[in-house]
């Protein structure tokens, strides 16, 4: 699956409403499933309250030459989503439950085993994109990027602004990461 100029996919609803239940907006395979994915140049992301929202869960066990390449989870901050300064405002000691966003932005299940991801960036808000002054805004997103898998592969990949963790490795084995860092002069 390849998008066009990072075609955007939204979820949105009373599905995604119970952070207690979560549920995923994309879902790569069903647990237990094995197979191939190729996907590119897409954008997912959520539209108003989505508490209960897994923006991307990884199942499928892959084979190589299989996985996710310059694929966005973008939440809050731009236009169409409810989440920008009029809506969440910066807040400093309280939570708008009407900017709670997502539970998870990626899970990388048990049984995903052979999972690689390239260049992906899976951000939610801390400003408004679409806000001539780039204004801050206050989006709560739980988790960033989960790893229960075997033999994952991350290359130049970026997670922020999530209130529990930005990345979180458990009970994998083989999780290879290599981040991009450039130097300040």
């Amino acid at each position: 699956m390849v998008g066009e100029t990072f075609s955007a996919i939204m979820g949105s609803g009373a599905t995604f409403g119970n952070k207690d239940s979560p549920v995923p907006i994309m879902q790569i395979g069903k647990p237990g499933e094995s197979g191939h994915i190729e996907w590119s140049d897409m954008i997912v992301q959520t539209q108003g309250a989505t508490p209960g929202a897994i923006v991307i869960q990884y199942n499928l066990n892959s084979d190589r030459g299989s996985g996710v390449w310059d694929v966005h989870t973008r939440i809050g901050g731009s236009k169409g989503t409810n989440l920008q300064v009029a809506q969440c405002p910066a807040t400093v000691g309280s939570v708008n439950q009407q900017c709670m966003a997502a539970h998870t932005n990626v899970h990388v299940t048990k049984g995903a085993n052979g999972a690689y991801f390239e260049n992906n960036w899976f951000w939610t808000a801390d400003h408004d994109l679409d806000d001539a002054r780039s204004t801050q805004i206050s989006i709560f997103t739980g988790r960033g990027l989960h790893i229960e898998a075997q033999n994952v592969w991350l290359w130049a990949n970026g997670v922020e602004h999530h209130a529990l963790y930005q990345y979180q490795v458990s009970h994998s084995q083989s999780c290879n990461m290599a981040i991009q860092a450039k130097a300040n002069k």
